[in-house]
């Protein structure tokens, strides 16, 4: 009797974890627009039983991602609903993007109702920065036009080995380079697919 049970637990636990979730375009507030299909797309690639809202598929929750920034954090929110009534919410802060792809994860698995695809490993990409502007010191941090911090202060050079995104019209100031947000939302990408920015290749336009 009691292998029965533990079987029977393990049946519905599986498939209660497999159930299609429907997720919504995230809200984004104080950032970029274009930050909101970048994000949709860091639930899709990373979790098996996501599918977009509104679906024609059957599903049994919604989930409204909402990330805002707030003085010097990206707050992050994950509404769950059942059958159209709220019934959770989970939270997380993230001091810069580059915690984002990490503290989603793990936010996104505390709801219990995501299964998790494999991830790939961390890989190492350097950033070719064009822009103008004066840096005083060895060392940048990347923000968008909105301010948040995408990147916290990286090594700068003049000679890097390995591969590199470029960004470009960048305006640099002392110790932080600002960027449009068509470039923010691409290097956010390369973010939440778990790419690490090792440095920070700097090319000036006089």
């Amino acid at each position: 009797m009691k292998k029965f049970f533990i079987i029977f637990f393990l049946f519905i636990f599986f498939n209660v974890n497999a159930e299609t979730v429907a997720v919504k375009r995230p809200v984004v507030k104080n950032l970029p627009r274009n930050y909101a299909p970048i994000l949709f797309s860091f639930f899709k690639e990373h979790f098996k039983n996501v599918v977009k809202y509104p679906t024609e598929k059957d599903y049994t929750y919604l989930i409204q991602p909402v990330i805002s920034w707030i003085a010097t954090s990206y707050n992050v929110c994950l509404n769950v609903y059942k059958k159209g009534k709220l019934v959770d919410i989970h939270c997380s802060v993230s001091f810069s993007a580059e915690e984002l792809h990490d503290d989603l994860e793990r936010l996104s698995l505390s709801t219990g109702i995501l299964k998790r695809k494999k991830d790939q490993e961390p890989r190492q990409i350097y950033i070719k920065l064009i822009g103008k502007g004066n840096l005083q010191g060895k060392k940048l941090k990347i923000v968008s036009s909105k301010g948040d911090i995408l990147l916290n202060y990286k090594k700068t050079g003049d000679k890097f080995d390995g591969d590199f995104i470029t960004i470009s019209n960048a305006i640099i100031n002392i110790d932080t380079a600002y960027i449009q947000s068509f470039e923010a939302a691409k290097l956010l990408e390369y973010l939440l697919n778990n790419y690490k920015v090792k440095g920070i290749l700097i090319i000036k336009i006089y």
